[in-house]
């Protein structure tokens, strides 16, 4: 997901403003700072389930700003006779199954999907389990995101 969202935003600015990219990413980052922050000041102040409240929130905050962002240009194709919107249709839709049926691809989104699922599992429960099982202070646990991207 990480790499489709550069390139959505490595395409946005279009190719003269190419140094917007370091501005954005540098205000993401910021973003995520200061949510963080927000999000460990709120769970000081009220209970631990207030998480997940939280995510709550800003996944809504995040679809509505990305139903509000500006769509990529997909390259034209070449029309010969009839429209073009169904020649796109078919070819994406010409893609898409030999994307479903070839097995080598296949393979690698269940080994992908995995993956992300244990990934996210053990970033989710590894605050709880060092909440609960080693009463850990709310300092430790913010910690713990910035060294584990690190």
């Amino acid at each position: 997901l990480s790499p489709l969202l550069d390139d959505h935003v490595n395409k946005t600015p279009g190719t003269a403003n190419q140094h917007e990219y370091g501005k954005q990413r540098l205000w993401g980052a910021i973003g995520v700072g200061l949510g963080g922050f927000v999000m460990g000041f709120i769970l000081k102040v009220t209970s631990f389930n207030a998480i997940f409240y939280g995510y709550v929130i800003f996944e809504i905050i995040f679809g509505v700003v990305l139903f509000f962002a500006p769509a990529l240009e997909t390259p034209a194709v070449e029309a010969t006779e009839g429209s073009t919107r169904s020649t796109t249709l078919s070819l994406f839709f010409t893609n898409l199954r030999d994307l479903i049926t070839s097995k080598r691809y296949m393979s690698l989104l269940m080994v992908a999907f995995a993956c992300g699922t244990v990934s996210f599992a053990i970033s989710t429960f590894l605050y709880l389990y060092l909440r609960e099982s080693f009463n850990a202070s709310t300092t430790l646990l913010g910690l713990i995101g910035p060294c584990s991207i690190a």
